[in-house]
């Protein structure tokens, strides 16, 4: 589970969780993404059916650890990644 630095109650809800849960408990202090992908990097022999969120949201945008997450945010993180591994002369053409 992945928790929202924003969220209020943290502790009782994680209390209710029991004891079948990790949870990332996000900070500020650098993107959402990159700490998950850090975590699940860091647990690589673990296999995970789902990872539930709670966060804020509206229509369109979930928040998490202050960055807006929506079809923007991700098409412009998916371009950011594609142009660290290809090459310049692929990104021509």
């Amino acid at each position: 589970m992945v928790i929202n630095t924003t969220v209020n109650d943290t502790e009782a809800i994680v209390n209710d969780l029991g004891d079948n849960y990790e949870v990332l408990h996000l900070n500020s202090d650098s993107a959402a993404l990159d700490q998950i992908n850090a975590y699940l990097d860091a647990n690589e022999d673990t296999q995970y059916s789902a990872i539930h969120f709670v966060t804020h949201g509206k229509d369109g945008a979930i928040s998490l650890a202050g960055d807006k997450i929506d079809i923007v945010y991700t098409f412009d993180d998916i371009a950011t990644q594609a142009s660290l591994i290809m090459s310049p002369e692929m990104l021509e053409e």
